[in-house]
């Protein structure tokens, strides 16, 4: 009898608050890793479907601003026959949280931690920088403690503009080796926002780390990882493509 098992196309989405990472994966394993707009992925998702009766395309999304993931779906709908999974809702994060309401807690947050879980590498420290720069704790038993929310990058970076007089409305932040200060008012602010988010997550490192009664494995993820990995002290793994990885990691758990 010939095998008739589909080969599955898994389109990954991981809608933030600013910006949508999106991910391509085949046979267990991440192929493609892009940041883009919200108003691209049906485009994307197009490009990288694979029609014919070999092959399954399937949409997983992870979203923590609802209305951004009820319009790709929408659009998505529009334009073909894909199946879609939210986690969340058509799966489940299985986390044990020691979280004083688990259901407030992020969704792109659950989702690290069971990057972390999963890994068993434990216990484990994930920064993850977005609009938001979050940090997380995971215990030796892959026990979810808590963590941090604290403004990212980009959010102190556009309040200092716009509450300041003299300085840049506009301003991007460029990934480049640089001095560790700034000799005109730009390199001050470029090298201000990433030697001051780089010196806090060392000391953030070196201080939670005393939680635990072994030294933890720490990943640093997220559209500023490649910034701040470059040039932190402590020893961290910099992996932008954490959060689709364990959401892949998540799909391939409840299809064993």
């Amino acid at each position: 009898m010939k095998n008739t098992q589909k080969t599955e196309i898994l389109h990954l989405i991981d809608i933030g608050n600013t910006s949508i990472t999106y991910g391509v994966a085949t046979k267990g394993r991440l192929t493609r890793l892009e940041s883009i707009e919200i108003n691209d992925v049906p485009e994307k998702v197009k490009i990288y479907s694979k029609s014919g009766s070999k092959f399954e395309n399937i949409i997983i999304i992870s979203s923590v601003v609802p209305k951004n993931s009820n319009f790709i779906i929408s659009e998505l709908n529009a334009r073909g026959h894909f199946k879609i999974l939210e986690l969340g809702k058509d799966i489940n994060v299985p986390i044990q949280s020691k979280y004083k309401n688990n259901s407030k807690l992020g969704m792109d947050r659950k989702i690290n931690a069971f990057g972390a879980v999963s890994s068993k590498k434990l216990p484990c420290l994930v920064f993850d920088y977005g609009t938001a720069l979050t940090c997380d704790l995971v215990d030796e038993k892959g026990v979810f403690l808590g963590g941090l929310i604290i403004p990212g990058p980009i959010t102190s970076l556009k309040s200092l503009l716009s509450n300041t007089a003299l300085l840049p409305k506009l301003f991007q932040l460029k990934n480049k080796p640089s001095l560790p200060y700034g000799r005109d008012t730009n390199e001050c602010i470029q090298n201000g926002v990433i030697q001051a988010y780089a010196a806090m997550t060392d000391g953030l490192i070196a201080k939670l780390s005393k939680q635990f009664k072994k030294k933890p494995r720490v990943i640093i993820t997220g559209g500023f990882s490649s910034f701040i990995g470059k040039i932190i002290h402590s020893k961290a793994e910099i992996n932008p493509a954490h959060t689709l990885e364990s959401m892949l990691a998540l799909y391939l758990n409840q299809n064993k």
